[in-house]
């Protein structure tokens, strides 16, 4: 029978070596101990996706959006996903700065929102009969101007479906009223 015998050391081809530059490891362990010692900030999260879609009808409600409120923080890009040709989705309020946007007749868009603030979006061709929705981009800087333009809108376009926002716009219990009493306001100021 054969002695098995093991070397004691490993082979040179085995062998891990260290890198002879180890500055290109070493930062990024020491940015990771940066940002854990909250020394550093972490690097910004990548921007969510979000839809709104514009429907025809469902349950006997007709000419809506769905989400018709939707929330999302700066960066965030929205697509109103259009699945008929009779539909054409724009901003019709939009915060100072922000750019405002209208897509072409029957085609989706998706659009990036980068400033804070509540906008108001319709469907060109269905306005009048309550086709519209409600984004606050993360803080909702500009309420009380977005509620005034809202109660004109409201009167001056909306002919059916009045009160389909109302949820939304109602100045004690609705979304955007919640929202004010989170930031420390008077809901109905």
């Amino acid at each position: 029978m054969a002695a098995f015998t093991m070397k004691r050391s490993i082979p040179r081809s085995y062998r891990q070596r260290i890198p002879s530059a180890g500055i290109p490891i070493l930062i990024p362990v020491l940015a990771c101990a940066l940002v854990l010692a909250g020394l550093l900030p972490p690097s910004p999260a990548a921007a969510s996706e979000h839809e709104i879609h514009g429907i025809d009808n469902r349950d006997y409600e007709f000419m809506f959006f769905e989400p018709d409120f939707l929330q999302v923080e700066p960066g965030d890009r929205v697509t109103f996903v259009v699945h008929h040709f009779d539909h054409k989705p724009r901003s019709v309020f939009v915060p100072a700065g922000a750019e405002p946007w209208e897509a072409a007749q029957g085609q989706s868009i998706t659009v990036s929102l980068e400033t804070e603030g509540v906008y108001l979006f319709d469907c060109f061709y269905h306005n009048v009969q309550g086709m519209a929705g409600v984004l606050v981009v993360g803080d909702p800087v500009n309420l009380e101007e977005a509620r005034a333009f809202f109660a004109r809108y409201r009167e001056d376009i909306f002919a059916m479906n009045a009160d389909r926002l109302d949820p939304i716009w109602a100045p004690d219990d609705g979304k955007l009223a919640q929202l004010a009493r989170e930031r420390g306001e008077t809901p109905n100021q």
